[in-house]
């Protein structure tokens, strides 16, 4: 039973990590692609 647990523990670790990773990989691209955007909208203002 104990050992069941902590593999479960372990794989949830795992998991944890793996999504902390995407998270960050997810925001750098969401952060440029948001900073892209503003200077695109931006860019078009001053066009306007």
């Amino acid at each position: 039973m104990k050992d069941d647990q902590s593999g479960k523990d372990l794989f949830k670790n795992a998991a944890g990590e793996f999504v902390n990773g995407m998270d960050s990989r997810q925001r750098s691209i969401s952060f440029l692609y948001f900073r892209e955007e503003s200077i695109i909208s931006s860019g078009n203002a001053a066009n306007a």
